[in-house]
């Protein structure tokens, strides 16, 4: 059975799954608690070992009756969100579990297909395949079933036009492929750096698929090229160490055009943004140093043992390449949480948005006294949008740090837990909307603010709409941001 990391595909068609789980942490209890009777047999100490812990303790295996495949996919997840053990270990596990707390597995009856389904043995056929426009980057929904960017395209729209996969058939899926990875000898979690705790290794990978290629950063850090269809590696790039691994939300595609060949960009936690070659995987000579910017040049300056890295992909506009930042939640004073735009072709930094505004700029008088100096947080960690008619980037901005305490931060606290609209060319803001005013909750916006036209009155009206974590959606108009439905404010 396969450890680790994996893609898992199924098919009547392609369909792409990462299976690594959610940021969990497990707590081994205290030796002098009870543990629950298991049978004496080989395999209990690791059982007793990888089991008895605070999220799946050993009341909550034994239980449960379930099959060999499932006891082996629910102690795969243990593993990846941190449990301890070796691949051994987690086969003795699954044995063990699979032996004195198993059943047989059932075969389900097959569905009769319609009509329209695909056939589960007859082989795929061919998806279309588009050479590359020579664009910064797609506008709207495409038409070839690519998947280019996390979002499918800039506006955020999360749209296949795929119809092999649908209700008729989705029963009928079967495993077509896996990809491993994790190596052998690789580990899970992350040794522990600088006083910090190891830590489970974390993915949220949404793999992008453009022109017949496979594109996947993974935990282990890796990028590499696969066949869709069969899961064939056709090229990996090993990280360097010191840059960190890469960002767990995924990377981007930018399609060749006439000055530079087709590129991916994806950021590391070390706070480097990275550019290899879509074709070979190789770093890209003209972008920073042999394919690498150091990111953390001009936001953490001051603060050289602090936390700055890139999670989430990038997004670009015709030549620029835009990125947030993941900085610390706490302590208050820390890296800069500023959004930044790029030259896609050298990583040369074109201009920078200050998200808490300096002297001069608009919105620094938000601020009171020196509560805004080496101020950290206010940082975009989730996902961007880009209205590529417009030239106009859209910010989900999250809280200033710290996160939960603001009596040295009195006031609104721009830009926090805004929406910004910037100009795409500049980095000049051109509107913002605050969700929560002097945040003390953690309410990060985060969730990419889709673009969709609304008709209202007989007209139609450019909007962006922006859930929050309080489960409030707003619904701006994405040239003013004024609201389109209304907002009441609540104190």
């Amino acid at each position: 059975m396969s450890r680790g990391v994996q893609l898992v595909v199924m098919v009547a068609a392609v369909l792409v799954t990462a299976e690594v789980g959610a940021a969990g942490r497990y707590v081994r209890p205290p030796a002098a608690l009870q543990a629950p009777a298991l049978p004496d047999d080989r395999g209990k100490s690791t059982v007793q070992l990888m089991c008895g812990t605070a999220c799946h303790d050993l009341t909550f295996l034994i239980g449960r009756r379930e099959t060999q495949a499932r006891w082996g996919e629910i102690v795969e997840d243990m593993s990846v969100r941190g449990a301890p053990g070796t691949r051994q270990d987690i086969e003795s596990v699954v044995g063990y579990l699979s032996t004195h707390f198993g059943r047989a597995a059932v075969t389900p009856a097959r569905p009769v297909p319609s009509a329209a389904a695909v056939t589960p043995s007859a082989p795929l056929p061919p998806q279309a395949r588009t050479p590359p426009r020579p664009s910064a980057a797609p506008a709207a929904p495409t038409t070839s079933g690519d998947w280019p960017l996390i979002g499918q395209n800039a506006a955020g729209h999360r749209f296949s036009p795929l119809t092999q996969i649908q209700a008729g058939n989705v029963a009928s899926l079967r495993l077509a492929w896996k990809y491993d990875m994790m190596r052998p000898g690789e580990s899970l979690t992350i040794a522990s750096t600088q006083g910090a705790p190891a830590r489970p290794r974390m993915s949220q990978i949404t793999p992008l698929v453009v022109n017949g290629r496979m594109y996947v950063t993974t935990p282990f850090s890796r990028a590499v090229a696969l066949e869709p269809e069969t899961g064939k590696e056709i090229w990996g790039y090993q990280i360097p160490e010191s840059y960190g691994t890469p960002g767990q939300r995924s990377l981007s595609y930018r399609p060749a055009d006439d000055t530079m060949p087709a590129t991916i960009f994806f950021g590391t936690t070390g706070g480097y943004l990275l550019a290899l070659d879509a074709e070979t995987g190789t770093p890209s000579e003209s972008f920073g140093q042999r394919g690498a910017v150091n990111m953390r040049t001009g936001m953490a300056d001051g603060f050289p043992q602090a936390n700055y890295g890139l999670t989430s992909p990038p997004v670009f506009y015709k030549d620029i390449i835009i990125t947030g930042s993941r900085v610390q939640e706490q302590p208050a004073l820390g890296p800069a949480g500023d959004v930044r735009g790029w030259s896609a072709r050298t990583g040369r930094l074109l201009w920078t948005f200050h998200t808490v505004p300096r002297p001069g700029e608009l919105g620094h008088e938000a601020w009171t006294g020196d509560s805004w100096r080496d101020r950290s947080g206010g940082n975009v960690w989730g996902l961007m949008t880009v209205d590529v008619d417009r030239g106009i980037v859209y910010l989900p901005i999250g809280c200033v740090s710290y996160d939960y305490y603001g009596g040295d931060r009195p006031g609104p606290n721009l830009y926090g837990d805004s929406l910004v609209a910037l100009d795409a060319t500049t980095g000049k803001p051109k509107w913002h909307f605050q969700t929560t005013h002097h945040d003390v909750w953690d309410y990060d916006l985060n969730a990419p603010p889709v673009l969709v036209d609304i008709r209202r009155d007989g007209r139609t009206i450019p909007a962006v709409a922006q859930i929050t974590k309080q489960s409030l959606l707003f619904i701006l108009n994405r040239e003013t941001g004024e609201p389109i439905h209304g907002v009441e404010e609540r104190a």
